[in-house]
């Protein structure tokens, strides 16, 4: 994985465990969509990293790039299905946070190194 992208992890954990901290107090059940949302949204960064890594050393086809991008939106739908079909268990605004916290993570760190 890419120093870059490994970096962001530990503060995307720690942001996500904060916010399920405080989301406990609307529920558990948002708490478990935003540890659902977290968890894939790292995921789809490391597969991303790699798809993308791996395309442009191998000079994939256009057909190649299409499927590892379809593959990448069908992981983020996860969190958002899951908590269509088991809203007894996940909260869909909890999964979109989720997936939206490594997203801040990365513009912040971005937005403090160009300072």
């Amino acid at each position: 994985m890419n120093i870059e992208i490994s970096k962001t992890i530990k503060p995307t954990l720690i942001l996500c465990g904060v916010v399920m901290v405080i989301g406990l107090f609307f529920g558990y059940r948002f708490s478990l969509g935003v540890l659902v949302g977290t968890i894939i949204s790292i995921l789809h960064l490391y597969r991303l990293e790699r798809n993308i890594t791996l395309g442009l050393e191998n000079k994939k086809k256009i057909g190649g790039w299409i499927f590892m991008f379809l593959t990448d939106l069908i992981l983020l739908a996860i969190p958002l299905m899951l908590a269509v079909v088991l809203p007894q268990f996940f909260d869909f605004i909890g999964a979109a946070v989720g997936l939206l916290l490594n997203k801040v993570i990365i513009y912040s760190m971005n937005l403090r190194r160009k300072e």
